[in-house]
């Protein structure tokens, strides 16, 4: 009688031991799921109207930015992976990318020039090629490469 009692006992705490490994295993499956399939962008994510222009910078992760521009009314990546750095004024944008997505090549940056005016893209340049055809547009002096993460805090295009 008591073998049968200590039998079902140890029979209940099986059951309920099962039982709670199958509700946690459901709710970390659903977690799971649901981080997947409805999680927006990160926190480093973001898109900046560059002016009123058909330009963008556009982040859709630390690895992945680019300059996009509307083309029928859709952002099509002009200038990716990865943008570093960029600064722009009324009429243009200056862009360091990095084009090789390896660490070890890291110094190995291009840089451009978009005029947003004519909507015309210049580039790639090496940094020498890029500093004459800055000095050939006539680009104004307070220009500077700017890490895009300045930009991420002031999610507004420069009035």
């Amino acid at each position: 009688m008591k073998l049968n009692t200590i039998f079902k006992e140890f029979f209940m705490i099986i059951i309920a031991l099962f039982s709670i490994s199958s509700i946690i295993f459901v709710c970390l499956i659903l977690i799971f799921h649901f981080n997947n399939v409805y999680m927006g962008p990160g926190v480093n994510d973001f898109i900046l109207p560059l002016r009123d222009s058909t330009y963008e910078l556009s982040r859709s992760s630390i690895q992945m930015t680019c300059i996009n521009k509307y083309i029928e009314n859709n952002p099509v990546a002009i200038i990716s992976p990865t943008v570093n750095k960029i600064d722009f004024d009324d009429t243009f944008i200056i862009i360091e990318q990095n084009p090789i997505q390896n660490e070890n090549n890291t110094d190995k940056f291009k840089y451009w020039i978009i005029d947003m005016n004519k909507e015309l893209e210049y580039g790639p340049f090496e940094e020498d090629e890029f500093n004459l055809k800055k000095l050939e547009l006539n680009l104004n002096d307070n220009l500077k490469l700017k890490d895009i993460d300045d930009f991420k805090n002031n999610k507004t295009s420069k009035k």
